[in-house]
């Protein structure tokens, strides 16, 4: 069975997302293979969270009409997963999506523990982009 578009665009997404979480991870520069490879199993974790807990937004001068855009978070959680106040690092330009993706986190938390060789200091950030476009139908 084929997936349908919808299906293939989220896949494509949480791609890219995991893809961009995966480069922004602070720790060690010299990981093991097995450090590797728990890393990424982890981001996957986390970028699953986040789409599943996407925020939506709805103009209520204009509730047909989505705006688009990418906000850049960065994000910072703690040794449990908790998030330690996330910001804006790069703005859609779109207070509306700016504040969706604020709503996103908050909706996902807590994330799973981070491996503890990633952690800096008690927490781990990264730089997470989160793509708004039209919401697919269905959804």
């Amino acid at each position: 069975m084929r997936p349908d578009c919808s299906e293939v665009m989220m896949r494509r997404a949480l791609l890219l997302c995991c893809l961009a979480l995966a480069g922004c991870a602070t720790g060690p520069r010299d990981l093991t293979p097995e450090q590797r490879t728990e890393r990424a199993a982890w981001l996957a974790g986390v970028s699953r969270k986040l789409e599943a807990s996407r925020y939506y937004p709805r103009d209520p001068r204009s509730p047909a009409i989505m705006p688009q855009g990418t906000v850049v978070l960065d994000l910072t959680l703690d040794r449990n997963g908790q998030p330690y106040t996330p910001k804006i690092r790069q703005s859609s330009g779109e207070p509306l999506l700016d504040a969706a993706a604020l709503t996103t986190v908050l909706r996902a938390a807590p994330f799973a523990a981070p491996p503890p060789f990633l952690l800096d200091g008690g927490y781990v950030t990264l730089g997470v982009p989160l793509r708004y476009q039209h919401r697919p139908s269905g959804g």
